[in-house]
């Protein structure tokens, strides 16, 4: 069974810190996903608030059974908040 981790990132404008940390896993056989955060890493133009977040989560993650999300700071927060109303 392959095993499968949606990394979200923190308040930055790269995904780039985290390579190192993606490369590892994925040599034990991590499946890897990082997510690029809108108005972060991914364009937006509209102001984004928790809810926001945890929409566009729920999107991401649509179709996963029980996925494994690692959020660090903000993306820890959109997490937290995305378990707490699904």
């Amino acid at each position: 069974m392959v095993k499968k981790l949606w990394i979200i990132h923190g308040w930055t404008y790269s995904i780039e810190p985290w390579t190192s940390v993606v490369s590892i896993l994925r040599s034990k056989g991590v499946e890897v996903t990082q997510l690029r955060v809108p108005g972060l890493t991914s364009d937006s133009d509209a102001v984004w608030d928790i809810d926001d977040y945890v929409e566009w989560l729920h999107g991401e993650l649509e179709g996963a059974d029980r996925p494994i999300v690692l959020g660090h700071s903000n993306g820890g927060r959109i997490s937290l908040n995305f378990l707490k109303k699904c």
